[in-house]
C-alpha cells in the first residue's frame, strides 16, 4: 500500500489556490478561504501516528483491535479539542 502524505496534499491545494487568485483576480476571495480551509486540515492530528504511538506504548499489555480504535478516537478528539 502506496503511504499518502497530507502534508504535499494540503500544500499543492495550497499551491493551486494561489495560482487561482493571481490569475483570476475575481476568485481571489474564494481562493484565500481555500488557503485557510486547507491550513486547517493540514493542522489535524495524524490518526495512525496516534495509533502507532499507543499501540508501542501498550507492548505489555492486552489491548483489543476495538479498545486500540477507542482510545486512538479519544485522543484525536482531545487534541482537536485544543485548537
Amino acid at each position: 500500500m502506496a503511504l499518502v502524505n497530507p502534508d504535499s496534499h494540503v500544500s499543492a491545494i495550497i499551491a493551486l489556490a494561489e495560482e487561482i487568485a493571481q490569475v483570476a483576480p475575481d476568485c481571489a476571495d474564494r481562493a484565500l478561504k481555500i488557503i485557510e480551509f486547507a491550513h486547517e486540515l493540514g493542522d489535524q492530528p495524524d490518526r495512525a501516528t496516534i495509533q502507532d504511538a499507543i499501540e508501542s506504548q501498550m507492548v505489555d499489555s492486552e489491548l483489543s483491535d476495538p479498545q486500540l480504535q477507542s482510545v486512538t478516537s479519544a485522543v484525536v478528539g482531545s487534541m482537536r479539542g485544543l485548537k
